[in-house]
């Protein structure tokens, strides 16, 4: 809360991210804007948490949150060098926010486990 002295009174008013408390005018409260969104200034793709007096973008697993911290980014599981668990024997298949194994020709199971025929 900032609050100005004028002559016989005085005039206090919120920080960034808080509103007067409807009870308590003199108090401020922290704006949920999962709650309110239009009362803060989320703009996350795909969500947010709230913390005092602001907020954090999250993404949804599959995404990783991009540098300007509100877009969220399609996770590459079939790229070399991160983790998935396709067979080796399968082909891994990236999908928006996820992925999928599909045996390779000549075998079959479910992209996670593959025998041959």
């Amino acid at each position: 809360t900032e609050c100005i002295n004028t002559e016989g009174n005085y005039i206090c008013k919120c920080l960034a991210g808080y509103l007067p408390n409807t009870w308590n005018p003199r108090e401020c409260v922290n704006i949920d804007e999962q709650v309110y969104p239009e009362r803060g200034t989320c703009g996350c793709e795909q969500g947010c948490i709230d913390t005092p007096g602001s907020y954090k973008c999250t993404c949804k697993p599959g995404y990783i949150l991009m540098a300007d911290g509100k877009g969220c980014l399609d996770v590459n599981e079939c790229r070399a060098g991160v983790d998935n668990a396709c067979s080796p024997l399968a082909q891994c298949n990236n999908l928006d926010g996820s992925y999928e194994c599909v045996c390779r020709d000549g075998y079959y199971g479910n992209g996670f486990i593959c025998s041959g025929k």
